[in-house]
């Protein structure tokens, strides 16, 4: 299992559309999606590879079902190699968390690889909508297709079944870069909003919960609104990034209330 990718603002269909399925005219495990992924790139294609890990279903290369399933196993090569650019931290029937902890690693390795969804709804068996999770993108300038592909690519993103996430770090946005000529500390300001009930705003530095604030209970069918202001110490080059959870409720679909945004980097002395 290579695992799932999907291309943004191809031009033409990038063949083969699978491999590794039995009695298939592709049923070797080859090519790598490393090639179909550089050819989507060489049309000036954006790739993110889908629901990176499944929990309570069969790894195909474990007898323990109660193994996490890693989906996606060619994802941290590819990205190496520059051929990925976003990865889908939330899907039906995928794990958020697990999700998010390989992605973590990703970015404490150094690549900076922007939050995306992929909804995985099938269109030829009846599922939940399409659209339960979602992924926004600050765009510069006109709304265009093009625009919002370029913002994803540069990580301008936040991803959500509900809660909408605000995120700046020295007065820097999503995906952009905070510059510290020393260790020090930089400023933050973080908000959530959302119709659904939330537990907890959590501050995330380089993977590890650095602030966690409880949020209002939610009354009367109004709006959760909850801020944090917060000083972090940067003892060296990291990221900044923000997550809100909370319970199942009607409001959402396909598990409890959960968003993620991208990180703010912050590059101290000049080192990666």
């Amino acid at each position: 299992i290579y695992g799932h990718m999907q291309f943004f603002g191809i031009k033409k269909l990038v063949e083969p559309q699978y491999t590794g399925f039995d009695n298939t005219p592709f049923s070797n495990d080859y090519p790598p999606n490393f090639e179909q992924a550089e050819e989507a790139v060489r049309q000036g294609g954006v790739v993110t590879y889908g629901h990176p890990i499944f929990t309570n279903q069969p790894d195909p290369f474990a007898v323990d079902p109660l193994v996490e399933n890693g989906a996606a196993r060619e994802l941290p090569i590819d990205a190496i190699l520059g051929k990925v650019h976003a990865i889908d931290l939330m899907c039906y029937g995928s794990d958020e968390d697990l999700s998010a902890r390989l992605w973590y690693r990703l970015l404490n390795s150094g690549l900076r690889l922007a939050a995306s969804v992929g909804t995985d709804a099938l269109l030829d068996n009846p599922t939940l909508p399409l659209g339960g999770q979602r992924v926004y993108v600050k765009v510069n300038g006109k709304f265009t297709m093009e625009s919002w592909l370029d913002g994803l690519k540069a990580g301008r993103s936040f991803v959500t079944n509900g809660p909408v996430l605000a995120l700046r770090v020295n007065g820097q946005g999503l995906g952009e870069t905070v510059r510290l000529d020393a260790p020090g500390k930089v400023h933050v300001e973080a908000e959530v909003q959302s119709a659904c009930p939330l537990s907890a705003l959590e501050l995330i530095v380089d993977g590890n919960i650095v602030r966690s604030e409880p949020c209002p209970a939610k009354h009367g069918g109004g709006i959760v609104i909850k801020q944090l202001v917060a000083d972090i110490s940067m003892e060296r080059s990291g990221w900044v990034a923000l997550r809100a959870r909370g319970p199942e409720s009607r409001h959402v679909l396909g598990g409890p209330a959960w968003a993620h945004a991208s990180p703010v980097f912050v590059t101290v002395a000049g080192k990666p």
